[in-house]
């Protein structure tokens, strides 16, 4: 029942395409941070994240720890909050609000 009214319902699909958009957003941002040539593009990740990637970047076998940092954003990303992905996708996209500081 919940699959039919809820989930499946056709005012969901705008909110759910939404949602996508801003999942494909932020994991495609963060890793275009990640692969930029000057190092001071990561600073826009977490903080908690920063060493962990560093680290992956610097390792020989370049192509072997992408899928590392990869799984880290993801797992970043998927630990987010709607309210707080939706904030940090404005934030990313220039789209700034009000809201700016809340969660600096």
């Amino acid at each position: 029942m919940i699959w039919i009214y809820v989930i499946k319902h056709p005012r969901m699909a705008t909110h759910q395409r939404g949602q996508r958009e801003i999942v494909d957003f932020l994991v495609k941002t963060y890793a275009s941070f990640v692969y930029h040539s000057d190092e001071s593009a990561l600073d826009a990740l977490p903080r908690d994240r920063r060493h962990r990637i560093r680290e992956l970047r610097q390792t020989a076998d370049h192509n072997g720890s992408s899928v590392e940092v990869l799984r880290l954003i993801a797992d970043h990303v998927a630990g987010m909050t709607d309210s707080y992905a939706a904030m940090i996708h404005k934030r990313l996209s220039g789209q700034v609000s009000g809201e700016f500081n809340k969660f600096v």
